[in-house]
């Protein structure tokens, strides 16, 4: 399809590029690209919004410039190419393989037996360890009794006045 610059600024300034794009049978996004190329300005996303609310939006202006034709022509997809029963499966297990990871965070490891060393709680209490070596934890025995190192890993946070880094 041919156009000159005049008429393309009109069409994007009538409606979104998401619209007029369609028309050409290309994206949107090739049709900003050709709008720069060719310097056609056209309103940004918040003036369609500012339009349908009825507010004031202001339109670019279209800078002098020679009024040459524009092709625009439609973009074509390429077909998929369809996969083997062999290249599929392949893949199916690709996606199956984990890569071989430690049970516990390098981290934690030998942190259990310190962290169950702690000073007296009562009942629904944090529990407290003696070890200052300890990366700073808050964990309930309840929630630490039913997945030990799980639940470590998971309630690592920062208590105040704690200079460590740490995550939740």
């Amino acid at each position: 399809m041919q156009l000159t610059r005049l008429e393309l600024y009109k069409r994007v300034c009538d409606r979104p590029l998401s619209k007029v794009a369609p028309e050409f049978g290309i994206s949107g996004t090739v049709l900003a690209a050709i709008c720069k190329q060719y310097e056609v300005p056209y309103p940004g996303s918040g003036y369609w919004t500012r339009k349908s609310l009825g507010l004031a939006a202001e339109l670019p202006t279209l800078a002098e410039a020679l009024d040459e034709t524009i092709e625009i022509t439609p973009s074509t997809s390429k077909p998929r190419r369809k996969r083997t029963p062999e290249e599929i499966a392949a893949r199916k297990t690709r996606r199956l393989a984990k890569p071989d990871r430690p049970a516990q965070h390098p981290l934690l490891f030998g942190v259990e037996e310190h962290f169950r060393k702690t000073r007296d709680v009562k009942d629904g209490e944090f529990l407290r360890p003696y070890k200052r070596i300890l990366p700073d934890l808050i964990s309930s025995e309840c929630a630490h009794s039913r997945s030990p190192m799980t639940s470590i890993s998971r309630c690592i946070t920062r208590l105040p006045g704690s200079h460590r880094t740490s995550r939740r």
